[in-house]
């Protein structure tokens, strides 16, 4: 992973004013999320909203019964 999806990655936990969401989003996979992370998905469509991201989450939701985990599987 480059250092460029690496920052996207951990831009979830990073201040506001450090990530450029814009560009994070330029990692989205084909089924909405960020790396297959949940979590990173949900702090990307917290900061801009995504009809795909949120179509991944509720995937998740849907396949888990609500116990979000890192879902390589979807």
């Amino acid at each position: 992973m480059g250092k460029e999806a690496y920052f996207a990655y951990i831009a979830e936990g990073l201040e506001e004013s450090m990530v450029d969401w814009s560009e994070v989003m330029k990692f989205q996979g084909k089924n909405g999320s960020l790396f297959n992370s949940p979590a990173a998905t949900a702090a990307a469509l917290v900061h801009r909203y995504d009809d795909k991201a949120l179509g991944y989450l509720y995937s998740v939701v849907n396949k888990f019964g609500g116990e979000g985990k890192n879902c390589f599987s979807l």
